[in-house]
């Protein structure tokens, strides 16, 4: 099980790219963050998912 923006969830995804695909996550203008690292956009690929990651998603919000 994985913990995904605070929620366990079982996912079949094994890499990043995977996840957010399952997820139907746009990948666009996002920043990606497991276990308190974060993850560089091209190492998305073969980051892999593993059974207790904590995984969070992160956009940039405009304002002023």
């Amino acid at each position: 099980m994985v913990k995904v923006s605070g929620i366990d969830q079982t996912v079949q995804a094994t890499t990043i790219n995977e996840l957010l695909v399952e997820l139907k996550i746009d990948p666009k203008n996002i920043a990606v963050v497991k276990n308190g690292a974060i993850i560089s956009r091209k190492n998305w690929s073969d980051e892999l998912v593993c059974d207790s990651d904590n995984i969070e998603f992160f956009s940039p919000v405009g304002g002023g």
